[in-house]
């Protein structure tokens, strides 16, 4: 463990104090079916350390989200990921609940500059609001399934990726989203969107991007290994599978558009 040195002058004695900084230590949480109040609880432990965490789900477990957390850029159903957590889901399903007078919410959102966030293995379904997750730092999906979430003000149905946030896609399924505006599937607003080995189907935008919608001044996307079907605009829309303006860096390889 590393040993800081630290020195002062006292009656013309140079003292030196040797401190040994604390690091936390990462964790591991395992939450049982359907315990919601125990991911809560999870997530903000997780976040008040500085030591990457690790999140166990219960295997094809279900957890479902009835109220809202915190409003971080809209209301989450779970807190604001601050740190490094990583989800492994084992199958296991997040959702809204389907009750009538259940608030909008999506799930999570990702703040810069410490929120760096990996679901391995879940489906976030029912999310209403930027969809399941808005990412501002650094989220990473690998083998999930973001399906029938909703933005019904806004773009981005089923992920959105804003400002400096880094959004990677691995050998996951984007489907049966819904945005108000662009980016039916995924809008990605400034940010770096990869994806690779994965599916964006069947995802509707009103507007532009019924699949994904890149935008605004510094938008990057790579799409590599991966299929982009079905998916469907407005009447005036546009890009019924992927919408890139001119500020946005598109790379496409391997990959088909139907």
């Amino acid at each position: 463990m590393n040993t800081l040195l630290r020195s002062f002058v006292q009656g013309g004695i140079v003292v030196a104090i040797f401190i040994t900084p604390f690091f936390a230590s990462a964790a591991t949480f395992t939450i049982a079916d359907g315990d919601v109040q125990g991911l809560i609880n999870a997530i903000n432990t997780a976040n008040s350390t500085n030591a990457p965490d690790t999140i166990n789900l219960a295997s094809g477990g279900t957890y479902i989200s009835t109220t809202t957390n915190n409003a971080t850029f809209g209301n989450n159903a779970f807190p604001t990921i601050t740190s490094k957590v990583t989800f492994n889901g084992n199958g296991s399903t997040i959702q809204r609940s389907t009750a009538i007078g259940t608030p909008p919410f999506r799930f999570f959102a990702v703040n810069a500059p410490k929120g760096d966030l990996t679901i391995n293995n879940v489906t976030l379904s029912g999310g209403r609001g930027s969809g399941a997750i808005k990412n501002l730092s650094k989220t990473e999906i690998v083998g999930s399934i973001i399906s029938n979430n909703v933005s019904p003000s806004s773009g981005g149905g089923g992920l959105s990726n804003s400002g400096s946030g880094k959004l990677k896609i691995v050998e996951s399924t984007v489907t049966n989203n819904t945005a108000a505006a662009g980016g039916g599937g995924i809008i990605n607003s400034s940010g770096d969107l990869t994806v690779v080995n994965s599916t964006i189907s069947s995802n509707t935008a009103s507007y532009a991007g019924g699949g994904i919608a890149s935008v605004n001044f510094g938008a990057k996307v790579a799409i590599t290994n991966s299929t982009i079907s079905g998916n469907t605009t407005g009447t005036r829309g546009q890009g019924e599978g992927v919408y890139n303006t001119t500020f946005s860096n598109l790379k496409f390889s391997n990959s088909t558009i139907v």
